[in-house]
């Protein structure tokens, strides 16, 4: 069942990392992590996030990236389906990457807690 849609409590869903924009959580009744930047919401399975994640920085990197559009955002790049681009400004790229940084940070804690 998606997190979005899962019929939990307050206390079945944890924020993990969050900033002004924006949040990664955790929903402990059917295990899937919400994403939520702005008006974007994305919902994973761990292994997924991670996927795409590490996609989303890397991308990041990647030719064709720098382009000024008329919303201002100067970074874009094509998501991975077609005719789904992410624009953002390096402000943005940064508040993100850090969300998805301290949301590894807390998973390996805990995995480490568990052991």
């Amino acid at each position: 069942m998606n997190a979005v849609m899962c019929e939990r409590t307050n206390s079945s869903f944890r924020i993990l990392a969050q900033c002004a924009e924006g949040y990664i959580g955790l929903c402990s009744c059917c295990g899937e992590f919400n994403y939520v930047y702005k008006n974007l919401l994305l919902v994973f399975q761990e292994e997924d996030m991670r996927q795409f994640f590490e996609w989303f920085i890397a991308a990041r990197n990647g030719q064709g990236f720098n382009m000024t559009l008329e919303n201002g955002r100067d970074h874009f790049f094509r998501g991975p389906i077609p005719n789904l681009f992410f624009a953002y400004s390096s402000e943005e790229l940064d508040e993100i990457e850090k969300l998805y940084a301290e949301t590894s940070l807390v998973l390996e804690a805990r995995k480490l807690v568990s052991i």
